[in-house]
């Protein structure tokens, strides 16, 4: 009722907690003169439903949780027994790309999702939801990453599995074999790196059962070599740990990102996909990279679906 009663020329920011941003995104979508911008607060999914998350969701709750949820919150129990509606009605709602919207919650560090990411970013969450594939298991060597909170929050199965010396031969060698077999034990159809900064060898790849594919923030050539050659122009092939810095460096025209399929030799297996980013004037590593990691989210979806249709 209060956003109803918003008159012409008014500006409102708008601070939704849980499914209320179903509002929010509603609202904004439809008065963009009105909005100065939205918050949600505590949206694990931010309120960017599909049809397909809504029915898995509602299956996941337990009989104690609906009674919880019906007697102490009622306009929640109300959005959840209207759930996959609310899906179908929140797809064709887009909030402008003019509105800034910020996501903050109590499980992860607070996240602003900058305006020109949001439509991209909403396509790839939709996109996501209707992926033809099922996460097993989610590794990370390092306790805070985000991966394993988001996991966790979707009742994924996740492990944390320290390298504490990593110059060491032996123990390195050791920490990769027992990665391995973690592995095994949930016998995925596929492996992806993505944001595993860790070089894994022949070792690994060799114990580990499923096909490894891994995400790289430039773009590689087709069948190795020194540079890669996209829509006729020629630029060095970036590889290691630094490429983004590496690209603004050597003053390339282009940058981008690839996903490959893991070979003993770093960085250099068969390419599955590419995304060319254009290197602008007023680039610095932490805006080219924010640009890259978009066209990663999407590129990575795309492989994955890619990949799960042709089993």
């Amino acid at each position: 009722n209060n956003l109803d009663s918003v008159k012409n020329g008014e500006k409102v920011v708008l601070v939704c907690h849980s499914f209320g941003g179903f509002y929010a995104t509603r609202f904004a979508a439809r008065h963009p003169e009105n909005t100065l911008g939205v918050v949600l607060i505590d949206v694990v999914t931010p309120c960017f439903f599909t049809p397909e998350w809504a029915h898995t969701f509602i299956k996941s709750i337990q009989k104690e949780d609906w009674t919880m949820i019906k007697q102490y919150k009622l306009g929640l129990y109300y959005v959840l027994q209207h759930f996959e509606e609310t899906a179908r009605l929140m797809s064709a709602e887009v909030i402008p790309a003019s509105i800034p919207v910020t996501f903050i919650s109590a499980e992860i560090p607070p996240a602003v999702v900058k305006p020109h990411e949001l439509e991209r970013w909403r396509n790839c969450v939709q996109a996501a939801g209707a992926l033809p594939a099922q996460i097993a298991l989610v590794l990370s060597d390092r306790a805070d990453a985000y991966g394993l909170q988001r996991a966790l929050a979707n009742s994924i199965p996740a492990a944390f599995v320290p390298l504490t010396r990593p110059r060491n031969a032996a123990l390195r060698l050791a920490w990769e074999l027992r990665l391995a077999d973690l592995i095994n034990l949930f016998s995925p159809d596929l492996v992806v790196l993505s944001g595993f900064m860790r070089v894994l060898s022949a070792s690994f790849l060799e114990r580990c059962q499923a096909p490894v594919i891994n995400q790289h923030p430039a773009l590689l050539p087709d069948g190795g070599g020194d540079t890669v050659t996209v829509d006729g122009v020629t630029i060095p092939a970036l590889r290691g740990a630094h490429v983004v810095a590496d690209a603004l460096r050597l003053g390339l025209p282009i940058s981008g990102c690839s996903v490959h399929r893991a070979t003993p030799i770093v960085d250099d297996g068969p390419i599955l996909a590419r995304a060319v980013v254009p290197i602008l004037p007023d680039d610095d590593q932490e805006r080219l990279h924010e640009r890259i990691k978009i066209e990663e989210r999407r590129l990575i979806v795309e492989v994955v679906a890619s990949l799960a249709n042709q089993e």
